[in-house]
């Protein structure tokens, strides 16, 4: 994709390396409760068939064993029984933590018909990236402030949203730049998406605004608004597997994101979405048993999953 008159900034992974923070510490059996948390909601979202279940019970034995590297556990001390439970909020993993935003939103979405949920693809101009980087309070908060400013221009009221910023590795589809942009899900009311004579959606209108001015070759690949619906149906999966698959796969370049960044985490969502995700989060406890372990078919189902 090219950009006239103007030229990417530069990305010096050497150097992002050598000042990168570290990411926090998650131990042990942190590390295997988000694993197997994430694989029992991959499993009841293949499940679901569409229904809200963000209050089911997470973890037991025969889906956590599964979920497990067990050979991890030989010859230790360690238990089994240790790790049937969540992990606690300070300990979740961005993957897990994605995914319960996802959830907090899908919920609020069969609440209300009004309201539908949307995956989203932003790219941002070479201008806006040397911006964000030089930003005082970094490339985050500069995104999240264009962002929510532009909202409150062009919408009626500020809707519900989480991202994450992307630093693809560079190859012939990156055209051999450093290009960040941005992967998210967005809670909108139903006329936001809705284009009148030909126009510019709002959501649109206000995606470019945060974004700024560039020229019409870019403007046609600035904003990539997705339909979990399409998607769900041309994979065959659960609409609900579909947006948990969403979220793992926001994330798949997250480390090096985190290195040019040199930030730890890499999620920024708005306020009423993390209350809400941490109300789901609480909900995760065990409280009833599977009738019966995972069947060897669903466990190539779940492996098999992708966005």
């Amino acid at each position: 994709m090219k950009i006239r008159g103007s030229e990417w900034p530069a990305f010096d992974l050497m150097h992002a390396l050598k000042n990168t923070k570290s990411s926090k510490k998650v131990i042990f059996p942190d590390r295997l409760r988000n694993d197997a948390t994430i694989q029992a909601i991959r499993y009841e979202a293949l499940l679901s068939e569409g229904v809200s279940r963000t209050g089911f019970s997470i973890i037991d034995n025969a889906s956590i064993s599964l979920s497990l590297d067990t050979y991890q556990l030989k010859g230790t001390r360690r238990q089994l029984q240790h790790y049937t439970k969540a992990p606690a909020w300070r300990n979740v993993n961005e993957e897990l933590e994605a995914i319960l935003y996802q959830l907090a939103l899908h919920e609020q979405g069969l609440q209300n018909n009004k309201l539908i949920h949307r995956p989203f693809t932003l790219n941002v101009t070479p201008e806006f990236s040397r911006k964000a980087m030089s930003h005082q309070q970094g490339f985050y908060d500069y995104c999240k402030r264009r962002i929510d400013k532009a909202f409150k221009s062009e919408l009626d009221c500020k809707p519900q949203y989480w991202f994450t910023i992307e630093f693809a590795p560079v190859s012939t589809f990156t055209r051999g730049h450093q290009r960040p942009h941005l992967h998210g899900s967005i809670l909108l009311n139903s006329d936001d998406t809705i284009s009148m004579n030909h126009q510019k959606t709002p959501v649109s209108r206000a995606f470019h605004k945060a974004v700024g001015k560039c020229d019409s070759g870019f403007s046609n690949h600035l904003l990539d608004l997705g339909s979990y619906d399409k998607h769900s149906k041309k994979s065959g999966n659960p609409i609900l597997l579909t947006k948990v698959s969403w979220a793992g796969y926001c994330l798949k370049h997250k480390a090096m994101a985190r290195a040019f960044l040199n930030k730890k985490g890499n999620l920024l969502t708005d306020n009423q979405t993390k209350k809400r995700a941490k109300m789901i989060h609480s909900k995760l406890l065990p409280s009833k048993k599977l009738s019966k372990p995972i069947s060897s078919e669903i466990q190539a189902a779940i492996d098999a999953i992708k966005w």
